[in-house]
């Protein structure tokens, strides 16, 4: 998969010093400028603060099984669209360093860890992993 720096993204800057980052990951279907005029729309105004960085980057678009095969842009591929369908591994583990990688490119430009906030459901994949996916369950569940 490709390197987070070929993710196309939209930013909205800080007014200020730069100090957080919240890396906003849209749904199944949309692109990153998609899910940012839906937020505008729902708000009233852009979601901008005074020292954090807002990224909306756009997952690549894929071929989407649930979708007969279809292009869409999706973080990672399903078998179908099912609560109790497997989860396509290869294409979530490869998107999850992807979005590694990104939040590898906010701590180079000076952004600590704990300043940055990746939002939406991914964030499970990218903080607990599939390897370690029961026993993170388990602290989650506590």
């Amino acid at each position: 998969m490709a390197a987070s720096s070929s993710l196309s993204r939209c930013v909205v800057s800080p007014a200020g010093k730069h100090s957080a980052s919240v890396i906003f990951l849209h749904g199944s279907g949309d692109t990153g400028p998609g899910i940012k005029s839906w937020i505008r729309e729902i708000l009233k105004k852009d979601l901008a603060f005074s020292h954090i960085k807002v990224i909306f980057p756009t997952a690549p678009a894929r071929p989407y099984t649930p979708m007969m095969g279809g292009i869409s842009n999706v973080w990672f591929d399903r078998y179908k669209i099912s609560i109790d369908s497997p989860e396509h591994l290869d294409s979530v583990n490869s998107m999850c360093q992807v979005l590694t990688d990104l939040i590898k490119e906010e701590t180079a430009a000076g952004i600590a860890k704990n300043r940055i906030l990746l939002g939406l459901h991914l964030i499970f994949y990218v903080k607990y992993g599939s390897r370690h996916h029961e026993k993170n369950t388990m602290k989650l569940r506590k």
